[in-house]
């Protein structure tokens, strides 16, 4: 199973820069020894509130 998380500009790049190692989420993977693979992508800060 392949895992896509959104995630705030700002932790991508503490993410990036190795700053930050953990990433707590409200909803935990339920198969998580079969996870293979996690995507990270930055998600658009405001962008909902636009969309309306």
């Amino acid at each position: 199973m392949d895992v896509l998380l959104s995630i705030k500009p700002k932790y991508v790049e503490e993410i990036e820069k190795r700053t930050k190692k953990y990433e707590f989420r409200k909803c935990v993977f339920k198969l998580f020894e079969d996870t293979n693979r996690v995507f990270i992508y930055s998600s658009s800060p405001g962008l909902c509130s636009k969309i309306q």
